[in-house]
């Protein structure tokens, strides 16, 4: 379901990470995603990062990410200690970001990918081949080589960090990178109360989790981004719903978090206070 909202990670006194997405943004999609991540219990690693050298970004024109020819290997399962190696990350300094022209390269790149998956899927052979499967051999074939993945979401197979359906999969992805990875801040959308509809913060110095909602016209006083120069003479202010520290998400099941927000969304929706 798209629903808009932001991840960010804060770290030494400053963002490294605010991922901005679009799909599935409630608590219980990509609120509970970013609690596995932080017990360890998240299954799936995150998706494959293309690893290009930033300086020497692909010729549009080669063949480096045709899903045909290059399919993406099975995720494996995530390494544990996910919190200490999203820091030991950040301290490596495997962050950079990208220029405008490597992005417009990236999303080049995307669209060649996407429409080498199109003609894939549009050939007889392929429909054909389709025929002959079973449903679950289908569903072998398409996590063998993400056809449809290159289709409906290409820079996820070209640069997953700077796709909008990255989702919390970015937290492994810079976790557990081995080259550096591309990432574009976004904080300041956080700000935007209409359009963001939720934010989790993942505070790495205090050890906290913090999830925002965006739809609340509740006025608390003063909160994390008052001091942001992108907050500046703002009215209208992120709402904090619930916030955890690191030890109390052991255990966290998606029930347990959607009942803390909806016990609080509930209360201010009910009366505009909160206890």
């Amino acid at each position: 379901m798209g629903t808009r909202h932001l991840i960010l990670v804060w770290y030494k006194g400053k963002w490294h990470i605010a991922q901005y997405g679009q799909w599935d943004g409630y608590p219980e999609g990509q609120g509970i995603n970013i609690v596995k991540f932080l017990n360890d219990t998240d299954n799936d690693a995150a998706p494959d990062e293309a690893h290009r050298d930033p300086a020497t970004a692909g010729d549009v024109n080669d063949n480096e990410h045709s899903p045909a020819e290059n399919p993406t290997p099975e995720t494996q399962a995530a390494p544990k200690y996910n919190v200490a190696a999203l820091k030991a990350a950040l301290d490596k300094d495997m962050l950079y970001t990208p220029t405008e022209e490597q992005i417009s390269e990236f999303n080049q790149d995307a669209a060649h990918v996407a429409e080498e998956a199109k003609k894939v899927l549009n050939s007889k052979e392929h429909r054909d081949r389709m025929h002959s499967m079973t449903r679950e051999e289908r569903r072998e074939f398409e996590k063998k080589h993400q056809l449809e993945t290159a289709g409906l979401s290409p820079l996820m197979l070209v640069q997953p960090s700077l796709s909008r359906d990255c989702g919390a999969q970015i937290l492994s992805l810079v976790a557990h990178a081995k080259e550096k990875v591309a990432i574009r801040l976004m904080p300041k959308f956080i700000m935007d109360t209409i359009y963001c509809e939720w934010a989790y913060v993942i505070d790495l110095d205090a050890e906290v989790f913090e999830v925002y909602s965006g739809c609340s016209c509740k006025v608390q006083g003063k909160g994390r981004f008052d001091d942001e120069d992108f907050a500046k003479d703002r009215h209208d202010k992120p709402f904090l719903v619930v916030k955890y520290a690191f030890a109390e998400l052991t255990g966290m099941t998606e029930h347990k978090l959607v009942a803390d927000v909806n016990a609080v969304m509930g209360k201010e929706n009910s009366d505009g206070e909160l206890d």
